[in-house]
């Protein structure tokens, strides 16, 4: 029996130890696995050479490549804490700088921090060579072959012939682990790299920043990052102190940076005008989560396939975050009371009165915040997002069990469960599914749950305040004009090159 696993990463690296764990029950014909990926072992994203300075966006304590966490197979963090770590790091093909800060790294880590992308990726290399040596001592053969597969063909009923650009052979089951592939280039964006070409400017589509040749920016050029989630803070973070430059941290908690006098000036901007807020400071247990009160397993089990709208989905889940909000900004609050007068739509004035008006749980305001942007605002809107960020930041430090609205974004992410029963049985209408859930539903959990950590958000109000990083309000115009990329909104306009 042979078995084809399409990419190495942490999906990959997964797989081959499920399939580890259920070898005696598969067959007991000869087993033959080949893993194939056109980046090393760790997959694009998980490079161990990679720029020291990127981090995980999840803490190292909540990550692992083994379903079942022993001293031969550990989770991250154990793995972080025990000899092989160290030794791992010494014997993986690093630079002696890397090398040094990965160890550095090593002996500082808690299980709440965020880890170097590049120390997980010597993880995934050491847990992949752990799976081969244990899968090898079973008689199970395993190969890595370092190239894209080009296609995958069904031939037979159950056999499937998978191609490389130099390899084909046939295989009795495939496992997809891709990952996050990148998109194909759209008409509008191939144009958009022409222009750069013929002009000699530098445009850069979606990719991954660890793989992205910065070096033809220079000192004080202006820079046009065209989104604000996670990868705009690795672009920041690469040409910020990747460029030399560093951080102080005062008394008083706030940040200040200082120039190296290689940062280009960065202006940001997207639909939203907002960076995503920043993961709340974790105070679970890794395996705690919190109980839905009204989209729940036993109420979704009473639906039929197709059945569920997502506007109906979307105000059950509205009512489970404003639930979690109001029982932390006021815990003497009848639990069973609230989720009645959620229940009817009418909360009751009392509950109000006891709230700033600003402390009002309002879905739309919190995911349009730019709907709420006085015209006075909009003449220093950088300011308007320093504030923002401080004000997220304070929120995320107090803890995704204490602070109110860190506690209601956590509650997004613990709806998972019922996220993935939905999906599973297919009770979505599939219009509904395709054109609203994929789309709305994925834009608000990146913004609202699936942020950064918050050093993230005090070093861009640091950089916002030191004038490297600028904000644009929305609705914005990206367009090219003569040998320039340009973007303007009602009140401003920004020129690159200069």
């Amino acid at each position: 029996m042979k078995i084809a696993i399409v990419g190495a990463g942490p999906r990959g690296i997964s797989t081959l130890d499920q399939i580890n764990l259920s070898s005696d029950q598969l067959t007991r014909e000869s087993l033959d696995i080949i893993v194939f990926d056109s980046f090393d072992i760790g997959g694009s994203v998980w490079i161990a050479d990679q720029n020291h300075l990127l981090i995980m966006n999840t803490p190292c304590g909540q990550a692992t490549l083994f379903s079942q966490n022993t001293s031969k197979t550990p989770s991250f963090f154990d793995w972080i804490k025990s000899p092989n770590s160290s030794l791992a790091v010494k014997i993986t093909k690093l630079t002696p700088n890397q090398k040094e800060a990965l160890l550095t790294e090593i002996e500082n880590l808690s299980a709440t921090d965020y880890a170097s992308r590049s120390l997980f990726g010597v993880y995934a290399k050491w847990a992949f060579t752990e799976l081969v040596s244990m899968l090898t001592q079973k008689e199970i053969s395993i190969n890595f072959i370092n190239q894209e597969v080009t296609s995958i063909t069904v031939t037979f009923p159950n056999q499937f012939e998978v191609q490389t650009s130099s390899f084909t052979d046939s295989f009795s089951a495939v496992f997809m682990a891709t990952g996050f592939p990148l998109n194909t280039l759209t008409k509008s964006e191939n144009n958009l790299i022409d222009f750069a070409a013929e002009h000699k400017l530098t445009y850069i589509p979606a990719k991954n920043p660890s793989l992205t040749n910065l070096e033809t920016i220079r000192p004080q050029e202006t820079v046009i990052l065209r989104g604000l989630g996670l990868t705009f803070y690795d672009y920041v973070t690469l040409l910020t102190q990747g460029r030399g430059g560093h951080f102080s941290i005062d008394d008083k908690g706030r940040y200040h940076y200082h120039k190296s006098g290689q940062e280009p000036v960065i202006y940001g901007f997207s639909r939203r005008g907002y960076p995503s807020h920043a993961k709340g400071s974790y105070e679970k247990d890794l395996a705690e989560t919190m109980t839905p009160q009204f989209l729940t397993i036993s109420y979704l089990k009473k639906l039929s396939p197709s059945s569920l709208s997502y506007q109906t989905f979307l105000k059950l889940m509205i009512k489970d975050l404003a639930y979690v909000y109001y029982t932390k900004s006021l815990p003497d609050l009848s639990k069973e009371e609230l989720v009645s007068q959620l229940s009817n739509g009418h909360l009751d004035d009392n509950i109000k009165k006891q709230l700033l008006p600003h402390r009002i749980f309002d879905f739309d305001k919190l995911i349009r915040p730019e709907s709420t942007v006085k015209p006075s605002d909009l003449d220093d809107f950088s300011s308007t997002i320093g504030d923002f960020l401080l004000d997220d930041a304070t929120e995320a430090l107090q803890g995704n069990q204490t602070s109110p609205m860190a506690t209601t974004f956590e509650m997004i992410r613990d709806l998972r469960k019922s996220i993935r029963f939905i999906i599973e049985n297919d009770l979505f209408d599939p219009s509904d599914y395709v054109n609203q859930f994929l789309g709305s539903f994925k834009s608000l959990n990146n913004f609202l749950a699936a942020g950064p950590a918050v050093n993230r958000l005090l070093e861009l109000e640091a950089l916002v305040r030191s004038n490297i990083v600028h904000f644009i309000a929305p609705p914005v115009e990206f367009k090219t004009s003569k040998n320039k990329f340009i973007v303007k909104n009602h009140w401003h306009s920004i020129e690159q090159p200069p």
